[in-house]
């Protein structure tokens, strides 16, 4: 943890990964 601020910046995988599903699911309701 070199770079806190870095970490600030990007959220966590699970995050990203949520925001994924969002954009998946957004896509499939058309």
């Amino acid at each position: 943890m070199n770079h806190p601020e870095h970490e600030a910046v990007h959220p966590l995988s699970d995050e990203r990964f949520a925001w994924g599903l969002r954009d998946l699911a957004d896509k499939l309701e058309g």
